[in-house]
């Protein structure tokens, strides 16, 4: 549900800000800003070809707000719980070479807990560290075919199951729950 211009209430009690990038003018500085501590650690920040669904970003936001809330975190930042869960993985490395921003990167979904970091610094970091055209509202750009062909990759889903959009966020809910989410 909307809460505010950029901020969507996943589940009662769980705010998310999420900002969508394309067109990153370089992915590959994204990405060693990340790795280099640049940005926020509530900030997650997607590759926005394997993360385009928003209801599974939604569904990872809510395991790791509630993870971090029962001090069963795996990862040492909230970002970093965030594509943790989104993974399935118990691995954050696996995690992030799956799911977060790389120099390959063409586009990138940003989220964070609304609780873990204000909306200045979320903007802030969103403009200085990924710059690009920035997509309106709270959900992701559309996936594009390729896009739905690497979520199926990435979870194990049946042709079928990608179909359309609605499909394949069913299907990756599904198999997320599966997996414990």
């Amino acid at each position: 549900r909307a809460a505010g211009a950029g901020e969507v209430e996943a589940v009662p009690g769980v705010r998310v800000r999420v900002a969508s990038v394309r067109g990153l003018a370089d992915a590959g500085a994204s990405a060693r800003g990340i790795r280099a501590g640049e940005a926020p650690a509530a900030l997650a920040a997607l590759d926005a070809g394997a993360a385009p669904l928003l209801a599974p970003v939604l569904a990872a936001c809510v395991r790791a707000a509630r993870d971090r809330a029962a001090g069963q975190g795996a990862a040492r930042t909230p970002g970093a719980e965030i594509v943790l869960a989104l993974s399935g993985s118990k691995h954050v490395a696996e995690a992030f070479s799956r799911f977060g921003v790389s120099p390959e990167s063409r586009g990138a979904v940003l989220v964070c807990l609304v609780d873990d970091l204000g909306e200045a610094e979320f903007e802030r970091a969103v403009a200085e560290l990924f710059p690009g055209e920035r997509w309106p509202g709270p959900e992701p750009l559309p996936p594009a075919p390729e896009d739905l062909s690497r979520i199926a990759k990435l979870y194990k889903l049946r042709p079928e199951e990608t179909a359309d959009v609605r499909a394949a966020e069913d299907a990756v809910l599904s198999k997320m729950a599966l997996r414990g989410l």
